[in-house]
């Protein structure tokens, strides 16, 4: 049944890139490659490196697993080919409907496993970003299978399984940094549910992950002569999140607005200084120090924008009706997560790790920028702490 689910899911998310997508592209605005991720892939198939175009220099403002992912699959395609990523990314949600099912299958009863897998399945919200070269479907299914990794760490206490979680977290980070610091929450929860022993793997994680984040930072410092973990972009993101906060609740339903208002914002901070991008480590560093300066001086303002940015991190889209679509349904999962996390105290302490995940993402994000899209790769885990209570169950756990 859990297969048979899987290739609805893959068949589902072919309909939409193939039957569905090409319909709506030009009446909808829809953009295929909203961050250049096909371009930086291109590039990388071309030989010329991981840049926007042969006479930019080396990106440092995007994570490299996903542009050399698909620099891949160009490559097995001989150039630039839309349907094989479309096709891909089917079969990466289908295995993250997977991976839902078996984490799932270790807290609930296999009924209501396969009730969280059928949910992952038939989102819309997952269905809808498998079409387009945009990071959100490989990054929700490496985001689950790290998740996969620390719930058996979290069981288990292994070496193995330590080795295991600072892989998959590894990966995670170098596919989007903003669960990079989870590892260290991992580790206090291991150290609070196993002792002494549980820390000492929990740091072990830790180190792997740093391992595998390494030579990409490495890179990096070649490139710019600078220490950039991962990759930059925290500095235009703040920017875009103080103005969020600066203009909400006025303004909630269209991220295109907020994104120029926040563009303005950064142009007139850098060019006075003559610095030509906010991708570069100058600007990373002018605009991460002017934002941090502001949320000093002005403690309540930093407030504000962290209340408005959570606020929009469920909803906020490119117009009114698809704000309010994307709105409705996160924020109708989210309620189901919170009474399920209240209904259900045994299988949310079986699912600690996931839990722990989940608040984090959101709290970095409403701490940072709160765009609907950045919602999108917890769906997975939010519907596994929340399918007691949309599928009307009350859960029945499995014996610890």
């Amino acid at each position: 049944m859990a297969l048979s689910i899987a290739c609805a899911a893959f068949v589902l998310s072919l309909a939409f890139s193939f039957l569905i997508l090409p319909h709506i592209v030009e009446t909808h605005n829809v953009n295929l490659d909203a961050d250049g991720n096909g371009a930086l892939a291109y590039n990388i198939y071309t030989g010329a490196g991981m840049r926007y175009s042969a006479t930019d220099p080396p990106a440092l403002d995007r994570a490299p697993v996903y542009p050399y992912l698909v620099a891949a699959l160009f490559a097995l395609a001989g150039g630039y080919a839309l349907s094989l990523v479309q096709t891909f990314q089917a079969a990466l949600h289908a295995a993250t409907t997977i991976l839902v099912f078996s984490i799932a299958l270790r807290v609930y009863d296999r009924a209501t496993a396969l009730r969280a897998q059928l949910l992952c399945a038939l989102h819309p919200i997952l269905l809808w970003y498998t079409g387009r070269i945009w990071i959100e479907t490989t990054h929700a299914f490496v985001l689950v299978l790290a998740a996969f990794a620390a719930l058996v760490l979290y069981e288990r206490g292994t070496l193995r399984a330590a080795l295991g979680a600072g892989s998959a977290f590894g990966v995670a980070s170098l596919t989007k940094s903003v669960v990079m610091f989870f590892p260290l929450v991992l580790a206090l929860l291991l150290f609070r549910r196993h002792g002494l022993r549980g820390l000492h793997y929990g740091l072990i994680a830790v180190a792997v992950c740093c391992l595998v984040i390494l030579p990409w930072t490495v890179r990096n410092y070649r490139v710019a002569g600078a220490f950039v973990p991962v990759h930059t972009s925290l500095g235009f993101n703040l920017i875009q999140g103080d103005v969020i906060g600066e203009h909400w609740p006025g303004r909630w339903c269209c991220n295109l607005d907020f994104w120029h208002m926040g563009q303005a914002r950064v142009d007139s901070l850098l060019e006075p200084r003559g610095i030509p991008s906010f991708r570069g480590v100058e600007g990373e560093r002018l605009l991460t120090q002017t934002a941090f300066r502001r949320y000093v001086d002005e403690p309540w303002f930093l407030a504000r924008r962290v209340v408005a940015n959570f606020f929009l991190f469920w909803s906020l889209s490119e117009s009114p009706l698809k704000s309010a679509f994307y709105g409705t349904l996160q924020c109708l999962l989210l309620l189901a997560a919170c009474v399920s996390f209240v209904r259900q105290r045994q299988a949310m302490a079986r699912l600690t790790p996931i839990v722990a995940l989940t608040l984090y993402y959101i709290v970095l994000h409403a701490s940072i920028v709160g765009w609907a899209r950045y919602s999108m790769p917890i769906i997975p885990l939010l519907i596994l702490i929340a399918v007691p209570v949309l599928t009307r169950r009350q859960g029945t756990t499995v014996a610890a």
